[in-house]
């Protein structure tokens, strides 16, 4: 089990000092995505348990198992907070085009509807994986609103922070009050104590956004 910081102490947590690129092994332009990402589906619980019981294994097969299903190039240790290499898989191999894209070819898409470029100097089989996945991405986000919550008034790494304390917050048996006041005083929750607001369901917003990157959101984090 990963053990779980002090949720109500931000200093913690990372922030928007936290993931330089001279800290890491590689020259990769999607560092922060990546490695913010990476703080979400640690707390996945399911990633949590399928990791435990591949390393028991000892198998590099279900390693690499484990790691394609969660969209990682290889499989690392949950407890790493910061790590020097953020393991998702390539992203450059593949572009989505959406009905916004500049490009006249892809003018006629649907908004339903995407369109995928392979790059012939990368693995097929790399690639096939990242399409599936993103194929699956965008269709929750066109199912589910609450996937909007990376759209880039919200991609902060403020924001970020917050969430990761919420979420170790209510792990931690933290209720959506208790954790609203703390976020009051900090001055990042804003109430209208006059409109009936105390904070409450912000928290609670904050969580349900926070559980929607841990399954399945952090895709999209990490290639955005």
């Amino acid at each position: 089990m990963m053990h779980l910081p002090d949720w109500r102490d931000a200093s913690n947590y990372p922030n928007e000092m936290s993931f330089k690129e001279e800290d890491l092994l590689i020259d990769d332009p999607l560092h922060t995505s990546k490695a913010w990402a990476w703080q979400f589906l640690r707390r996945n619980p399911q990633f949590v348990m399928d990791s435990d019981a591949a390393f028991l294994s000892g198998s590099q097969n279900e390693k690499s198992k484990v790691a394609m299903q969660y969209g990682l190039s290889f499989l690392l240790n949950y407890k790493t907070v910061f790590p020097t290499v953020v393991p998702f898989s390539n992203t450059f191999a593949l572009r989505t085009l959406s009905k916004t894209h500049h490009s006249k070819q892809v003018s006629d898409l649907q908004p339903y509807e995407i369109g995928l470029v392979f790059d012939l100097r990368f693995p097929i089989a790399t690639q096939l994986n990242l399409a599936k996945a993103q194929y699956e991405e965008e269709k929750r986000k066109l199912n589910d609103s609450a996937t909007l919550l990376i759209d880039p008034s919200r991609k902060r790494p403020i924001v970020f922070q917050r969430y990761l304390r919420v979420l170790d917050g209510r792990s931690q048996g933290a209720s959506n009050h208790e954790i609203a006041s703390c976020m009051i005083d900090e001055g990042l929750y804003i109430v209208r104590l006059d409109e009936g607001q105390n904070g409450d369901e912000q928290a609670a917003q904050d969580h349900h956004r926070a559980k929607q990157l841990i399954l399945h959101g952090y895709r999209h984090l990490a290639y955005s």
